[in-house]
């Protein structure tokens, strides 16, 4: 006999299947992150390439420790899957992996609200990053 999924499960297997899409946290281990420290770090993605069919994923990894902006400071909750607040400083490096990489190497443990997903193309703007910046602008967005 099997019993039946609760709504909250069957929510999270759906998101399992969803492409990747900009503003998922990400459980990146450490050997996919080149950011100091040398540990797995939550990664959101800030960029897919190209677009329309996406083929590389473009992610900022997260820091425990302030820095200096453009950064997007992110609380704890249970949509996003961070488990402490969380400071994603957008500098070097950003970590870069295909999508089918990402997924078999990769957990997606949530998404940023639609308030902090918004600040992502401020965030890049402002940054030293030329080559996100590139992408971007390429985009028209």
């Amino acid at each position: 006999m099997t019993l039946p999924l609760p709504s909250e499960q069957w929510a999270k297997l759906a998101s399992l299947q969803a492409p990747p899409a900009i503003g998922d946290v990400w459980n990146v281990p450490k050997e996919y992150v080149r950011f100091h420290g040398g540990k797995p770090r939550r990664c959101v993605l800030v960029w897919l390439e190209p677009a329309e069919t996406p083929v590389r994923a473009h992610l900022i990894a997260g820091t425990g420790t302030s820095g200096p902006p453009p950064r997007i400071v992110v609380e704890a909750n249970d949509d996003n899957g961070l488990d402490k607040k969380t400071y994603f400083k957008f500098q070097d490096p950003v970590e870069e992996l295909d999508i089918v990489e990402l997924k078999l190497v990769a957990t997606r443990v949530g998404q940023l609200s639609e308030a902090e997903r918004a600040q992502i193309n401020a965030a890049i703007a402002a940054s030293n990053l030329v080559a996100l910046k590139q992408l971007v602008k390429g985009n028209g967005s």
